[in-house]
This record gives C-alpha cells, structure tokens and sequence, in this order.
C-alpha cells in the first residue's frame, strides 16, 4: 500500500494544534499593482512597489479529507504594528541573506516603505544596483519568474467562523484582527499553502509519529486518532510532547547562533 500524505487524516484539534506550534507563519498573495522600473535618480536603482498582503482574501494552511482551515487578513491587521515603526526587511524568498531594503535603512535607497491602505500591505523600496540580491532579483523579475509577494509574522487577535458543506465537510475560517510582530516581507516563487503545509508535515513527523495508513479504530469501535500513532516498541507517542520538542529544537538552534546587532562598526570605502 503506497504512503499516504501524513496530514490528510489529522482531526480538526490536531491541525490547530499544529498551526499554533509553527509560530511565525508566512502568506502570500500574487503580485498586484506592481511596479518594477528603474528609477527616475540616474543612479541605475530599481523600483519596486507591490502588495505583500491583501485584505479579505482566503489563504488554506490545511485542506484535509474531511477538513479545512483557512486564513483571512483583516483590514486593520497592519495598524498596531504599523505603528511601532517594526524592523522589517524586504529579502528573496523569506531570506535574510539575500535582503534588498530595510525599514530602518537612513535611506533613500534601500529603504522600505510600508503602509496599509484599503486593498493591502503596500511596500514601496528604491533597491540599490550594486546589492547581490537585487542583481539576483532584476532577471527574475523582467522574466516572470517571481510572481508572488509574501510576508512573515506572528498573528495578534484572531477571530474565527465554522463553515459546513453539504457533506458535513468543516472548514474554520480565522480572520487575523491584528498582527502582532512582523518579521519581513518577500518577493518569491512559491505561495504560502505549500510554505505552511511543509511545516505543518514536518512538525508532524518530528516524533508525533502522524500515521501513513487508514484511520484505526480502537475495540470498542471509536476510530483512532492518526495523529496518536504507535512507536516501535508499541507504545503511545503523545503529539503534544513531539510538538513541543520540535519547538525547542528550533529555538536552540536560533539561540545557538548568537546573533547580535552589530556595536561601535565604521565603515569607510576605500
């Protein structure tokens, strides 16, 4: 019997539980209103201006055989945030290594600009043409390849309705009030459902031992529940401790990094 996907069979408690374990989440959207032109300066910078988030608009973490989840950002999401003046980057694919513009660049160029109007988060940056990751980004860009915005945060004040279909299929639809940290936003290739689903499988799979087979049912004919499999040697694994343990893992391994703001740096070109 070929393996099945190790989520599809995960109840609604579980894939919620396992949406909060992933703590910072991503979402895209494709890209809309957007402008990529080299600027008016003369200094051969490029302009990029577009949408990283889009009020009102679904996103799925989780399409299940019998359940969904879904995501929707509120007009008012960004304000709280906004306002605090966030450290945010403007990076390729959610990475900081190949980062482009910042919020608290002196500017003009490789500033990042963010505001929340009516459609969206709308970033408008002037990239400098000598940064490796604009040059990397130009071609990628005039050719189509990057098609989609994305940005990183941490949900605030979520609200959420349940939906059921004639099947009796649920899907919980949260709408995301307020965001409470925003980490970065993206230019990138590939949309956020594919981005949370491989989390989701991997925190799944970190030692909750989520089953590939059918749902069991137990003697006296309640089914199992696939995300309490068994391990080797016959015993019970409890989900919530794997979770936990594949949390602390990710945050000693961040820890192990020792990254710290850079102190009394002068930089002088030759």
């Amino acid at each position: 019997m070929p393996n099945r996907d190790p989520l599809e069979g995960l109840t609604r408690d579980s894939v919620q539980a396992l949406v909060r374990e992933l703590g910072p989440r991503t979402m895209a959207v494709p890209l809309t209103e957007l402008e990529w032109r080299e600027s008016k300066s003369g200094d051969g910078s490029r302009v990029l201006t577009g949408y990283a988030s889009v009020f009102g608009v679904r996103t799925t973490l989780y399409n299940g055989r019998d359940y969904q989840m879904d995501e929707i950002i509120a007009p008012s999401a960004f304000d709280a945030v906004l306002a605090g003046s966030p450290d945010v980057h403007l990076n390729i694919g959610h990475d900081n290594n190949k980062s482009m513009a910042r919020t608290t660049a002196p500017g003009p160029m490789s500033k990042l600009q963010l505001t929340a109007d009516a459609h969206g988060l709308r970033v408008y940056a002037r990239l400098n043409p000598e940064n490796r990751a604009v040059q990397e980004l130009t071609p990628m860009m005039n050719d189509g390849v990057m098609d989609q915005m994305s940005f990183a945060f941490q949900p605030g004040v979520e609200t959420s309705v349940t939906e059921t279909d004639a099947a009796g299929r649920q899907t919980d639809v949260f709408t995301i009030e307020s965001v409470s940290d925003l980490y970065d936003t993206c230019v990138c290739a590939r949309g956020a459902y594919p981005t949370t689903a491989a989390a989701l499988r991997t925190l799944a799979l970190s030692g909750a031992h989520v089953a590939n087979r059918e749902v069991g049912h137990s003697d006296d004919g309640a089914q199992d529940d696939p995300a309490v499999a068994s391990n080797a040697d016959g015993a019970q694994a409890d989900p919530a401790i794997a979770r936990k343990r594949a949390t602390l893992l990710a945050e000693s391994t961040v820890a192990a990094m020792h990254v710290k703001p850079m102190e009394d740096i002068t930089w002088i070109p030759e």
